[in-house]
């Protein structure tokens, strides 16, 4: 809110800095921006802005101008998976790993959900306690062609889901016969 309590006409101009408020540069209406000689200022992409800094300043005819505290805008995201996740294959009984390498583009912080789908469903669930960048079955007994993907998302993105990957999990060789000994 900005009052003037006196005659003239005030102006406002939009400020930013990216420099921790040492250097303040003032704000074009650009395409991304509107506004920039307004009370509210309109920013249409926020992507790659992430701590930038704003203020207004508000002039009154000669009068010095005053300008408001500064604003940090903090962007989150978008997540960007960097890595498809492999299929497994494994001896029965054998540890199962998947991972997934994913980037954030902006603060925040990514969180993981692994998922899984049993073989001929197409009903995925959330697996327990698997909210991390890997995920480890140690045992994968009974899990032959299981599928498993990860969910990641920040506080404020949406969730971004990578591609299946499944699992085979084989059997160790069993010799029905043993040789005989010959004399």
């Amino acid at each position: 809110t900005i009052a003037n309590n006196g005659a003239g006409t005030a102006t406002y101009k939009w400020q930013t800095s990216t420099d921790g408020n040492q250097n303040w540069t003032n704000v074009l209406d650009d395409g991304n921006y509107s506004g920039s000689n307004s009370t509210t200022l309109t920013i249409a992409s926020t992507l790659g802005m992430t701590n930038a800094t704003y203020r207004m300043k508000a002039q009154v005819g000669s009068c010095d101008p005053v300008f408001t505290q500064p604003a940090q805008l903090s962007v989150e995201g978008p997540v960007e998976i960097l890595s498809v996740i492999s299929p497994v294959m494994v001896c029965r009984g054998e540890q199962a790993c998947f991972e997934v390498q994913a980037d954030l583009f902006g603060s925040g912080q990514i969180s993981y959900q692994w998922q899984e789908r049993p073989t001929g469903s197409s009903t995925w669930s959330d697996i327990a306690g698997a909210t991390d960048s890997n995920f480890c079955w140690a045992n994968s007994e009974g899990r032959n062609g299981y599928c498993y993907r990860a969910q990641l998302r920040t506080a404020s993105c949406p969730a971004v889901t990578t591609a299946e990957a499944c699992l085979t999990v084989e059997d160790k060789a069993v010799f029905a016969q043993q040789p005989q000994n010959l004399t």
